[in-house]
């Protein structure tokens, strides 16, 4: 058999701009950076907001390290309640474990919405993957009404302003609505939804709820406890029953509850 050359004539096409600026870009598995979040409620039926506390981490290397570390609370928490958020964010040295300039060793304190308007709107924006632990749990908690989503699921407002014709509150039409459609008891879609055309471009926004990767994972259904015990998390729960108060045992339960959810994070992500 005689071995020949073959010769072949090709050329380059070159996209437009405009091609190339509209040209979507599939988004990494595991973003820059994450929101973990967790919430404290009331203890009765109604399961109210108190506060809140928060961790904005970033990927460095193979986990995810704290950059800024607050917490948040109902808009209409008392005065009593509020000094005590407001005295322990003084006292408290956040728990930043990232070098940054000027370093952010205190906690932030904000109310919910400021909170919405100042750290997570922003974090999706940025497509910062927002992670709990019991999600839809949580994103109620963060809602000021609901209603029925048009094709199943609730659909959850966060934002509103005031309207100073009427004096009333109703809902801010700029940020979306967070629609969570529950498949079965350990799963839910949750996705965001906009009342209104956009004039800016908002992601499509992604949520982690880490009770759901656990079953995903190990087919079994796991409390946090549990799950950061099966997965080797560095952090585990502590032990405390919730008063249904601001006090600071449950501060300080809550913001263990974030360092454990934030572990648990690191812990699944080398497991996946």
């Amino acid at each position: 058999m005689t071995i020949q050359d073959i010769f072949l004539r090709a050329h380059t096409v070159t996209t437009s701009k405009s091609e190339r600026k509209h040209k979507k870009r599939k988004p990494s598995t595991w973003p820059e950076q994450v929101l973990v979040f967790d919430t404290e409620t009331t203890t009765d039926t109604e399961q109210d907001l108190l506060f809140g506390v928060y961790r904005l981490c970033e990927r460095n290397g193979d986990e995810y390290l704290c950059l800024e570390e607050g917490l948040f609370h109902a808009d209409d928490l008392d005065a009593d309640q509020l000094e005590v958020l407001k005295r322990y964010a003084r006292s408290e040295i956040a728990g930043s474990e990232i070098n940054a300039f000027p370093p952010k060793l205190k906690l932030a304190l904000y109310s919910r919405s400021m909170f919405l308007k100042k750290v997570f709107w922003k974090a999706i924006q940025r497509g910062a993957l927002i992670v709990a632990f019991n999600a839809p749990f949580d994103l109620s908690r963060l809602a000021v009404a609901w209603g029925r989503a048009f094709d199943g699921g609730w659909s959850l407002t966060l934002s509103q302003w005031l309207n100073p014709e009427t004096g009333q509150l109703q809902e801010n039409t700029y940020f979306p609505r967070i629609v969570i459609k529950s498949l079965n008891s350990k799963n839910a879609f949750i996705s965001l939804r906009f009342p209104r055309p956009q004039e800016r471009k908002w992601p499509t926004g992604r949520f982690l709820d880490l009770r759901t990767l656990g079953w995903a994972l190990h087919n079994r259904s796991y409390s946090l406890k549990k799950a950061c015990k099966k997965f080797n998390a560095t952090e585990q729960k502590k032990k405390h029953t919730p008063s249904g108060r601001v006090t600071n045992d449950d501060i300080d339960y809550a913001c263990q509850d974030v360092k454990c959810t934030t572990a648990l994070l690191n812990a699944m992500k080398r497991e996946f």
